[in-house]
């Protein structure tokens, strides 16, 4: 079952080990001070640069560049994420 998220719903993040088992999870984003988002957010940046740097060595189709284009997708997810939450703690 799916729920919507609507702006008035906390955003809430899940990291599970291989077997499925919650590990950490944030209920919002309002618990990291502004210094721990703004670190995170130069980290998922880096992250990006190095990622779409890797996917123009390897051709569409092959494992390597659809792993990319994944991370990249979940890493262009989470920028965002955490520049909105800089936004709100601004």
């Amino acid at each position: 079952m799916r729920s919507r998220c609507n702006q008035r719903d906390p955003v809430r993040i899940s990291v599970t080990d291989l077997h499925g088992k919650t590990k950490y999870e944030v209920a919002d984003m309002e618990k990291f001070t502004k210094d721990e988002l703004t670190e995170a957010l130069r980290a998922v940046v880096s992250v990006i640069h190095k990622c779409e740097k890797a996917q123009e060595k390897f051709p569409g189709g092959t494992s390597h560049h659809t792993l990319l284009k994944n991370r990249l997708k979940a890493m262009y997810i989470a920028k965002a994420l955490i520049e909105e939450a800089l936004i709100g703690a601004a």
